[in-house]
Order: C-alpha cells, then structure tokens, then sequence
C-alpha cells in the first residue's frame, strides 16, 4: 500500500506522442478508471483504447463511449507494448525511490514523477512526448525526485517563522501538480525537510509505521534549486538502515525482520488509555493529558484510532492489536511492495 493509503494503479500510454501517465488508486473499479482517463485526455478525444481484458477498463469504455481493442488471451505478444511500459516504469520508479532514499511505499509520488520526467526529455532534434502533446516544451524546472529544494511554504500550513527570520525553508521534491489533460498548473509538491524528523526510511517500511502526513505534500509555485550538484538529504538515513550492519541491527531491535513488531509488555507504571484496564480517563484526539500511576500522557494524536487501546511510555506510543499484545506504533513490519497494474496504452 503506498503512503497516501493507494494499492493499485492505472498505467497509461498515449500510442502518437508517447506521453506516459502514471495514477495511484485506492481501488481497481470503473469509477476510478473512468476518472483518470478523463484526467488523462482532458478536452482531447480518445478514438480507440487498446488494454488487456481487465473488467473495470471495459466499463470505463462503455461509459466513455471508447472503442476498445483487447489484447488475446493466453498470448503476452500481443500485449507487448503495454507490457513494455509497465517494465519501464516499475524500473524508473524503483531507481527513483533509491536515489531519493526514500521507502518503496511512496510509489504513489515516485510513480507520476517518473512518469512527468520522461514526458518532459528532449534533444535539439527530438522533440518530447510533452510537446507532440500540447504544442510547446515543459516550461518548469525539472528536479529530481526526493532532491534538496528550498521553498517558501503557504500561510495556511501553519509555519509562522519569526520577522527577523528567513521565510524559506529546506524541503524535499516530491512532484508536480497536474491538472486535467494533464498539463501543469505551474506548481510543485514539496515535503518540509521537518516533517521526515524520526521517520523510518527503511527501503520495506509500510507506510502503517509512518503515519498520514507524509501522504500530503505542501503545493507551491516557487521553488529554488542549488547552484552545485543535487542534493539528497534522505540518502543518509536510508543508507543506515538498508545498507550497513548497525542499521540492519537497530531495525531487528524493533521486531523488523519478525513478521511484525516486536511484543511490548505493559509495564506497571504505564498509562494506560481504557478506563476498563486501569481507571484512567480515555484520551480523544486534542483532548487534555491523561493521569496514571506512572504520570502524564500527552492527547492522543488525530490521527490515532480512539476506540483501539493504547499506551504512553518513555515518550512512545504503543497499540494493543486483536491478538492482545502491544506493539510500538513507531516501530516497522517486513513486508515487499507489491504494485498491481493495469494494461494500457
């Protein structure tokens, strides 16, 4: 599941300019794939659609009033192009999650990135997908995914710096904002540099283990790129823990390599959330601190469940699963990306 809680994907292929798309989904249905091919043609006219066979797809079309044109069961040639571009992009976005430094579950931004950036390539003599599309080169900066920035955030984000201060900030590259027709609004996507603070960048960390808030990027329509060489500031941590021995035993030490997390036994001075375990008042999102034996707890984040169990100890957050045994909400499970795809070009 990628970071922004999408598990499937719709892969497209424009058959004259060569222009890609790539769009994360949170379901395989018509609705949606109906929704994206409309992004994708925006006021241009789609005559005829070649896909594989897939049930969502031909309702999209019906509901389009696309003429299809399938490929044969039982035979991959006759889908190689399609096929071909799933290849592509699958390689493009692993390479751009690991020169990024980022968790194979941000996908869903790596994807559409990758996606931008082959669109957007040209020569003096080859003109790009991008133009052959909408008349006239990309005129954005092309930065690469996960690449130092610095941005200048929006007043409704919150982050007020001092008048003596420099407004600026450092960020992370995530993206482009694209409207339908898929042409750009001239604004970017952006990750604050803060916001990956205590974040596990371990190349199989699900995105349950880091939270919601990396699944929205700030939007912004000035950036400013570094005169020398990219920079990754990710890089390092991912790294650590993918890459040297020190990382791979820290991540064992949280229950990594376990199937799951490591067990948390509650220890007697803990916090304990549930009235029914221990007496202590229930904490709801933004509500005051709750009171144990142990001491405080900080208002459980908004982002938590506040029907499941949980408790606070030595600044953590732990969560009772079905099975009855507490787990670090912070910590990581062993998982593999896995990408679903739909054919079609």
């Amino acid at each position: 599941m990628g970071i922004t809680g999408d598990k499937d994907c719709l892969v497209i292929k424009d058959g004259y300019s060569g222009l890609r798309a790539f769009y994360p989904t949170p379901t395989k249905d018509a609705k949606e794939t109906v929704a994206k091919l409309q992004h994708f043609s925006g006021d241009r006219m789609i005559k005829r659609l070649y896909s594989d066979r897939s049930g969502e797809i031909g309702s999209a079309l019906k509901t389009l009033r696309i003429m299809p044109e399938n490929s044969t069961p039982g035979e991959p040639a006759n889908n190689s192009v399609a096929e071909r571009n799933n290849e592509y992009m699958l390689d493009g976005i692993r390479v751009s999650l690991s020169c990024a430094g980022l968790p194979a579950c941000f996908w869903v931004f790596a994807g559409p990135h990758f996606a931008l950036m082959s669109n957007t390539e040209c020569t003096a003599t080859h003109p790009s997908p991008w133009y052959h599309t909408h008349g006239s080169e990309f005129h954005g900066q092309r930065i690469p995914f996960g690449a130092r920035i610095t941005y200048r955030p929006a007043e409704t984000k919150g982050i007020e710096p001092s008048k003596m201060e420099c407004p600026n900030r450092t960020g992370i590259f995530a993206g482009y904002h694209l409207k339908p027709g898929y042409s750009w609004s001239g604004e970017y996507l952006i990750w604050d540099l803060d916001d990956f603070i205590g974040v596990n960048l371990a190349a199989d960390a699900p995105a349950s283990t880091i939270g919601r808030k990396l699944g929205y990027a700030h939007v912004t329509k000035t950036v400013e790129v570094p005169d020398e060489k990219w920079g990754f500031p990710l890089q390092a941590r991912h790294e650590y823990f993918n890459h040297t021995l020190e990382g791979r035993e820290e991540l064992a030490k949280m229950g990594h390599f376990q199937g799951g997390v490591a067990p948390f036994q509650a220890p007697p001075n803990h916090v304990d959330v549930q009235p029914e375990a221990s007496g202590v008042p229930p904490i709801a999102p933004g509500g005051s601190s709750a009171q144990g034996s142990g001491g405080g707890a900080p208002p459980l984040p908004a982002h938590f469940d506040p029907s499941a169990e949980y408790s606070f100890r030595d600044g953590q957050w732990f969560k009772k699963d079905k099975s009855k045994r507490w787990y670090n909400i912070d910590a990581v499970s062993y998982t593999h990306l896995t990408l679903p795809t739909s054919d079609l070009v």
